[in-house]
């Protein structure tokens, strides 16, 4: 089974530890005509995680690149300042539905550290949650999960993930229907036939789990 954590990391999706030149020049650096001195800052930016912060608006911009590269580094970014980015959600809402695969990847999982406290970025997320790459929608549901916002939208949209073909995507979608506790109430009958009927010994692990959390007394 792919795990998503690994193929964020082959992706070039994640966080790093800062080094290189101020946030203030690599801002700067953004704006370079040239796509490979683009890519560059955004990556270092990325290292910087939540330090980075005074770059988010620069980063988001930088979605919009017409390089595929500098989008897919930018992305990561966010990902990596994580809960400082807020204010780009709405960029990287949009970036859910880029042409290219990893970058909507890395913006599905940017969403989950940025949009902490804005349930905008729950309609994005299951859009990515319908996306045509199972990479994508792994990490769409794995930051729903991470989110635990707006559960009457996000438990219905994570309960048909249950049914997908790709096993790491159920297994996602398992877990973050946990993370909603008691909320996902309504997820329990499909996690018993999960449980019941899944081959998958992680899918069905992680269901089990989740029964145990949603169905938990107070």
């Amino acid at each position: 089974m792919l795990i998503v954590a690994v193929g964020l990391a082959v992706l070039g999706c994640g966080k790093s530890k800062p080094t290189g030149p101020s946030a203030e020049q690599l801002r700067g650096q953004l704006k370079s005509p040239d796509a490979g001195a683009r890519r560059e800052a955004a990556v270092a930016l990325g290292r910087m995680g939540p330090t980075a912060r005074t770059a988010v608006a620069d980063l988001a911009a930088a979605l919009a690149d017409p390089d595929d590269g500098v989008r897919v580094q930018a992305a990561t970014a966010l990902w990596s300042v994580g809960a400082e980015a807020r204010a780009a959600v709405p960029e990287l809402a949009r970036a859910v539905k880029d042409k290219n695969a990893e970058v909507r990847l890395c913006a599905a999982g940017a969403l989950g550290e940025a949009g902490r406290d804005d349930p905008n970025a729950v309609p994005a997320l299951m859009e990515a949650a319908k996306d045509n790459d199972p990479n994508v929608r792994a990490a769409a549901a794995n930051s729903l999960g991470r989110l635990r916002l707006s559960p009457s939208e996000a438990v219905p949209a994570l309960t048909t993930l249950l049914g997908d073909r790709d096993a790491t995507v159920r297994w996602r979608a398992a877990e973050a229907l946990g993370e909603f506790g008691t909320a996902a109430a309504g997820a329990v009958p499909r996690l018993r036939e999960v449980v019941a009927r899944e081959r998958d010994g992680n899918v069905r692990a992680a269901a089990i789990q989740a029964l145990q959390k949603v169905e938990a007394k107070s």
